[in-house]
């Protein structure tokens, strides 16, 4: 039996040694390169010029951050470059190296998005860009005066008037009015280079990209929401019953400008525990 084992191993140790390819090997170490001195230089540009436009808010900060997205964007969508990356990908199995094989396997993906119509890849770059700096930029406007989003906080964080904490909530989500017609549009160019890529939507293509099963992600949320259900609404009634306190008001009466965060997506702060101290 041993004798077996042994001869079953040594052929599927030839045969692993008979796919690599140093050629092919080297050819995939010499893309990577190459990507890593054509991109490297574009992402770092684009880092800054992101930092830039969204911690000044200036419309030509904005537009050099637009612009080298552009550029990002030619790169990864040239079409002789994807070409190579996708037969290095079919030919994975040759590259005599794992770190090399998961590289050319995350580059197929960065590229494969790129490859939708370059003027629609422009379109979605520059609403996008005209989103991020509208909902940056704006400020809740409450008795003729603006507001940052700091002060905006603080009034939900303490105020115990409703009429001021509601006033204040509903000046916040204008930015909805002026996001609309552009987010509208945002979702069609989305779906239609989707589509253009062979998947039915965006969503499904942002999946695909990121290695993700969706119905698998639906039935993991599924099962958080069971196991979490019975805590969290333990917990959401402590905060109802403190906020409702705090705003002398009943629970049932509570809405969504009671709450701290104007999207619902923290805990208000009523738990002694006090996460500044270590700050101040």
């Amino acid at each position: 039996m041993w004798r077996m084992l042994a001869a079953l191993a040594l052929l599927v140790f030839s045969g692993s040694i008979s796919m690599a390819s140093p050629e092919l090997t080297e050819a995939a170490r010499k893309w990577v390169l190459d990507h890593e001195a054509r991109i490297k230089p574009l992402e770092i540009e684009a880092g800054i010029a992101w930092w830039e436009a969204n911690t000044t808010g200036k419309p030509e900060d904005f537009a050099r951050k637009e612009a080298a997205q552009n550029r990002i964007d030619q790169a990864l969508g040239d079409k002789d470059n994807f070409a190579k990356l996708k037969d290095l990908l079919a030919r994975k199995a040759e590259i005599d190296d794992s770190d090399l094989r998961r590289c050319v396997e995350l580059l197929y993906l960065q590229y494969l998005e790129k490859q939708a119509d370059p003027q629609i890849l422009k379109k979605m770059v520059a609403i996008s860009n005209r989103v991020e700096k509208t909902f940056n930029t704006f400020r809740a406007k409450v008795d003729g005066k603006d507001m940052s989003e700091n002060e905006v906080r603080s009034v939900l964080k303490n105020s115990n008037d409703s009429l001021r904490r509601k006033q204040v909530w509903e000046a916040s989500k204008e930015v909805g009015k002026l996001l609309e017609s552009d987010l509208r549009e945002l979702i069609k160019l989305r779906n239609e280079a989707a589509k253009s890529l062979g998947f039915p939507s965006f969503h499904a293509l942002q999946l695909h990209l990121n290695e993700q099963d969706g119905d698998n992600i639906l039935k993991l949320f599924d099962e958080l929401d069971k196991l979490t259900k019975g805590p969290f609404q333990k917990a959401k009634n402590q905060i109802d019953e403190a906020l409702a306190k705090k705003c002398q008001i009943q629970v049932d009466d509570l809405r969504p400008w009671h709450y701290h965060d104007p999207f619902f997506q923290e805990s208000p702060a009523i738990f002694p525990t006090d996460l500044d101290g270590p700050f101040r």
